[in-house]
This record gives structure tokens, sequence and C-alpha cells, in this order.
């Protein structure tokens, strides 16, 4: 069951990076694109919590699956993503970021920012925002809640995200600014790509 829900979650970071990947192309970010790592819980609209490491550096992202027999890999400025397992290597196939589910963190395009006043979230002080992203390409506008840390150099420590279930709440919790060690973003040789498995967006659709 660990082993399952351990996958499941790698594919949704994947999910989350192929449109981040995405987005790189089409321009502008809703949030500053900080060197951090930090600890995500993503909470799923059925109330189940799923806590990782991660770590940015630049166009580079990691998360590490709880376990710490898995963690992905997300390179935005060569559009290439990985799952990284003891003794195996997957690449994301070419296509998936045209995934029609709505996913902000990887959305650009218009970005129109209302401002809903300001709260402490784990004793930074924030500013609360319901920030509207249009794509460049047409899609749907997408509307999202944040927190944004204002001595973290605008960090969202909590971003509140619409989806077909439900909504899904992503905290950062014990942020470090510091740059993270390149050598956690390697990529093992003999990657191969990953199979298409049901459900997965095909390329061109």
């Amino acid at each position: 069951m660990m082993k399952r829900t351990v996958l499941v979650g790698g594919m949704i970071i994947l999910g989350i990076s192929a449109l981040a990947i995405r987005a790189r192309a089409q321009g502008q970010y809703a949030f500053p694109l900080l060197n951090f790592s930090a600890t995500q819980v993503m909470t799923t609209p059925g109330g189940k919590a799923m806590s990782m490491k991660v770590y940015r550096l630049g166009d580079k992202m990691r998360s590490d699956m709880p376990g710490g027999k898995m963690h992905t890999l997300m390179l935005m400025r060569e559009r290439k993503m990985y799952m990284i397992m003891p003794q195996m290597c997957m690449e994301m196939p070419q296509g998936m970021e045209t995934a029609k589910e709505p996913q902000p963190l990887g959305e650009t395009g218009t970005v129109v920012r209302k401002p809903l006043g300001s709260a402490t979230v784990d004793g930074h002080p924030t500013k609360i925002e319901e920030i509207t992203v249009t794509p460049a390409n047409g899609g749907n506008p997408v509307t999202m809640k944040a927190w944004e840390a204002t001595d973290l150099k605008g960090l969202p420590l909590r971003v509140e995200i619409p989806s077909r279930q439900g909504t899904v709440r992503i905290e950062y919790k014990d942020v470090d600014l510091s740059s993270p060690p390149e050598s956690l973003f390697a990529v093992p040789q003999g990657c191969r790509t990953m199979p298409m498995m049901p459900g997965m967006p095909h390329p061109g659709q």
C-alpha cells in the first residue's frame, strides 16, 4: 500500500512538473523562482496528506517521496522530467506537458492579483492574494488563493488550488532559502522512457 501511495504521489508531482515546464515556454510565473529547500505537505480533497522534501536550484526541482526510496527531478530548461528509484530511472514521455488538468502553480500567462489581507503562517508574515492566471495559449483562467511570506521573498507558504475533485492544499514548511547542492539534481545514466499508463495524456492530446 505504501509503495502504491508513493508511486501515485510521484505521478501527481510529475503532472505538476509537466505543466511547470510548459509554463517556462509561456513566460510569466505567478510566484518568484527562488533557490530553496522545504518540507512540502500536499493535502488532497479527500483529506489525505503527503509530506515530502523539495529542493529548487535555478530551473531544476527535486521532490523526495515518502520513505526515501524514490525522488522526482524536473529540468525545465531541457524540458525533461524523471522518476528515480533504486536501480531504476524513468523519463516522462514527451507530450505530458499538454495535460489538461489545471495546475495553477505551473500555469502562466496574464496574472491578475486581488489582495485579500494578511495573516501569520508558521510564524511568518504573509500577504493573502487571490491570483487568477489566464494562460497565453487561450486556455481557461485558473484562480487560486495564496499566502505569500513577505520575509521569504514572496515564497507561498500555503496555496489552495481548485481541482475536479475539490480543493488541493500545498504547504511549505521549514523553508531554507540557501541554494541546495548541485549534486542533488544529477540524472543517473541509462534512464529509459516511462511507459504510458491508463489515464495519462498522450502526445498531441
